[in-house]
C-alpha cells in the first residue's frame, strides 16, 4: 500500500505524497491529489528494484524564504528515506548578485536567503550540495570571483554537516562524489568558463585545475575512473534548453523588454520592444547558448562526454523544468524552477520528451541493479506539488 502524506499551507494550498504517474499533459485539478509522487520500489516488487540512492535537482533557487511549497516538498520526500538521499542546488542561490561583503546593507538578506536553502537538508535529515552559477558570480560581473567566494565561506561557516558548496574557491573543479556505489556525481562550475573578468587561474589561486585543458583532462579521468557506477555530472548552465537563454522567448519579452532590467517595469514598448529578442538571438550575451564563448564551452564538454557513458547533465539557468534526450549524454535535464525572479517560457524543441514551465523540481532514483528513474514534480493550479511526468533513463 502506497502511504500518502498531505501538507497544508496558506491559501488553501497543500502537497499530497505517495502514487505515481507518466505524463506530459499537465495534470487537471481534479486528479492532482491522485498523481502523487514516486513510492520508493520502483518497477518490480523485488530485491534487484531497490533504491539505492536518491537525487534531488533544484535550481535557481535564489529567492527563497522559508515554508516555500517547492522546498518544503522535498523535505517531506526526502525525510522518509533520509540515508539514501542528496539534494543538489543547482545554482543561482542568492539573486539579484549573490552575496554582498561584510559591511553592505543587503548581506543580511543575502545570509538570510542562504539559510533557508541550508535548512532543507538539515529538516530532512540529508545531505545538500551548492552549486554556484552566474548570478551568484555577482551576476556575470566585476568582483565575481569574490562574490562565489564569499557565498562559499559563508556556507562552509555555517558549520553543518548537512551542506557543502562544491567547487571551492571559485575553481573550476570537477569534484566528484561517489554515492552508495552505484552512482558517481561529478560538479562543475561552468560560470568559471564564461566570466569575462579576474577568476581563478594558474597563477593566482591552490585551484588543482585550473586552465580549460586541465579541468577537461580531469572530468575526462573522473568519467574513466566511474567503474561500475552510473554517472551524473551536474552544473548551472544547460546543454540544451527551450527557454530564454537558447533564443526562445515569449510575448512578454517583445511587448515589455523593460522587465529583463526590472520586474516593476511594465512599459508596452511594441515592435521597439522586439528588437531585444533579436538581439539576444545573435549570442551578445555570454548566458546564452549561442554566444561563442557558450558554444565553445558545450562543445568541448561534449567531446569529453561523447567518449564515456553519461546518463545525464542536468542544470538550471533557464526557470523552467526539461527532459531532453542528448546526444553526448543520453538525457539533458534543464530543472531551474526553484523559488526565483518568476518562471520562463519554454518551447518543445528537437528530441525534448517533456518540457513544462512550472515551479518543481526532480527526483533521480537509482536502484541496486543501476537503473535510474526520473520524476519531474511540479506545482499545479491549487498549489499541489505531484509528480507530472516520469521516465526509466537507464535499462539494468
Amino acid at each position: 500500500m502506497v502511504k500518502k502524506i498531505l501538507i497544508k499551507f496558506g491559501c488553501g494550498a497543500s502537497i499530497v505524497i505517495g502514487a505515481s504517474c507518466v505524463s506530459r499533459a499537465a495534470p487537471d485539478a481534479a486528479s492532482a491529489a491522485e498523481r502523487m509522487s514516486a513510492p520508493r520500489t520502483v518497477g518490480a516488487d523485488s530485491v534487484s528494484s531497490k533504491i539505492v540512492v536518491s537525487l534531488y535537482l533544484v535550481g535557481d533557487a535564489g529567492e527563497a524564504k522559508s515554508g516555500d511549497r517547492i522546498l518544503e516538498a522535498m523535505v517531506v520526500m526526502a525525510s522518509e528515506n533520509a540515508n539514501e538521499s542528496t539534494l543538489l542546488f543547482l545554482g543561482d542561490n542568492l539573486y539579484p548578485d549573490g552575496l554582498d561583503s561584510l559591511g553592505s546593507p543587503n548581506r543580511r538578506y543575502g545570509e538570510e536567503r542562504l539559510r533557508v536553502l541550508a535548512a532543507v537538508g538539515q529538516k530532512a535529515g540529508i545531505r545538500s550540495v551548492v552549486i554556484p552559477g552566474n548570478h551568484d558570480w555577482n551576476d556575470s560581473r566585476e568582483g565575481g570571483w569574490r562574490a562565489v567566494v564569499d557565498q562559499q565561506e559563508f556556507i562552509d561557516g555555517l558549520a553543518m554537516e548537512s551542506i557543502s558548496f562544491l567547487p571551492k574557491g571559485g575553481c573550476p573543479g570537477p569534484s566528484v562524489i561517489d554515492l552508495g556505489g552505484v552512482l558517481r556525481l561529478i560538479i562543475l562550475d561552468t560560470e568559471w568558463w564564461l566570466y569575462e573578468g579576474v577568476k581563478a587561474g594558474p597563477n593566482n589561486s591552490q585551484c588543482v585545475n585550473s586552465t580549460q585543458t586541465e579541468v577537461l583532462v580531469a572530468l575526462d579521468a573522473a568519467l574513466a575512473g566511474s567503474r561500475q557506477r552510473r554517472v551524473i555530472v551536474a552544473a548551472h548552465h544547460p546543454l540544451d534548453s527551450g527557454g530564454p537563454h537558447a533564443g526562445y522567448l515569449g510575448w512578454k519579452d517583445h511587448i515589455f523588454p523593460l522587465r529583463r532590467l526590472a520586474r516593476w517595469a511594465w512599459l508596452p514598448l511594441p515592435g521597439i520592444g522586439s528588437l531585444y529578442p533579436l538581439i539576444r538571438n545573435l549570442g551578445v550575451d555570454s548566458q546564452d547558448l549561442g554566444s561563442s564563448v557558450y558554444e565553445a564551452m558545450k562543445d568541448s564538454l561534449e567531446r569529453v562526454f561523447r567518449r564515456h557513458d553519461v546518463v545525464a547533465y542536468v542544470a538550471g539557468h533557464d526557470h523552467s523544468l526539461q527532459v531532453i534526450r542528448n546526444e553526448a549524454t543520453r538525457f539533458s535535464l534543464v530543472s531551474g524552477a526553484g523559488p526565483s525572479t518568476g518562471l520562463t517560457p519554454v518551447a518543445w524543441i528537437p528530441n525534448a520528451e517533456f518540457v513544462r514551465s512550472a515551479w518543481g523540481f526532480m527526483r533521480l532514483d537509482v536502484t541496486m541493479d543501476r537503473r535510474i528513474r526520473l520524476g519531474v514534480y511540479a506545482e499545479g493550479s491549487r498549489g499541489i506539488v505531484s509528480e507530472v511526468y516520469s521516465q526509466w533513463l537507464t535499462n539494468p
